[in-house]
């Protein structure tokens, strides 16, 4: 619905309501610029209304939208970075575990040391005795 004022040539003023998209002045009809109040001049203004509401409400839509988009972003990045701190703990449970097994070979290499050489001064006491 399209809606205008136009001055007649008599210099009255009408307001002109064009249907579907039509242009006023072509196919649309007169309402007096005057006219009492009535329902269906309210419906023509209403209509009219109406276009702008519709606008308005996709503009909050658009902005809805780029908001839920954001929003989006902003939990990816933040699963992302989860997922990250998540791989440092594990890769730091792997160093970890590895130095105690190195440190528990360590222990079985000194371990065996000891064994080795207890049983060597066994063996040279053994061979003190023998002679």
């Amino acid at each position: 619905m399209i809606a205008e004022h136009f001055t007649e040539t008599d210099g009255s003023s009408r307001l002109y309501v064009g249907r579907d998209g039509v242009l006023p002045g072509f196919n649309a009809w007169p309402i007096p610029h005057d006219a009492p109040y009535k329902p269906a001049f309210d419906g023509v203004i209403t209509a009219v209304q109406e276009e702008d509401n519709l606008e308005e409400e996709e503009e909050e839509e658009e902005e809805e939208d780029e908001e839920e988009e954001e929003e989006e972003k902003e939990k990816e990045e933040e699963e992302e970075d989860e997922e990250e701190e998540e791989e440092d703990e594990e890769e730091e449970e792997e160093e970890e575990e590895e130095e105690e097994e190195k440190e528990e070979e360590k222990e079985k290499e000194k371990e065996k040391e000891k064994e080795k050489e207890e049983e060597e001064e066994e063996g040279e006491g053994n061979s003190e005795k023998e002679v």
